[in-house]
C-alpha cells in the first residue's frame, strides 16, 4: 500500500507533507520518518498533534522527530507561511 500512496503523491508532484493527528509517539512519528526516508519535506504541526501522555509528546517533539523532520511549527506559524491567494508568501 505504501508504494501506491507514494506513486500517487509523486504523480501529482507532491514533495511536501504536513502531518497532524493522534498518537504523536507512534503514528505521527512513524509516518514522518517514513515520509522523510522517501524524500518528502516533512512538517509537523505540533499543536494539532496529540498523545495519551505528556511524556509521549515530549519524546516526539524534543527527542525523536527533530532528527529527521524539516519543520515543527504551531498552527499559527504554519498558517503564516502559507502563500496568500495570489500565490505570494
Amino acid at each position: 500500500m505504501a508504494a501506491d500512496v507514494r506513486g500517487d503523491l509523486k504523480q501529482h508532484h507532491v514533495s511536501r507533507i504536513v502531518l497532524i493527528g493522534m498518537r504523536a509517539d507512534t503514528c505521527i512519528d512513524t509516518t514522518a520518518r517514513f515520509a522523510q526516508d522517501l524524500g518528502y519535506h516533512v512538517t509537523l504541526v505540533k499543536d494539532a498533534i496529540a498523545a495519551f501522555r505528556p511524556e509521549a509528546m515530549q519524546a516526539t517533539f524534543e527527542v525523536n522527530t527533530p532528527a529527521y523532520v524539516h519543520a515543527i511549527l504551531t498552527a499559527d506559524e504554519f498558517i503564516s507561511v502559507l502563500p496568500d491567494a495570489a500565490g505570494s508568501p
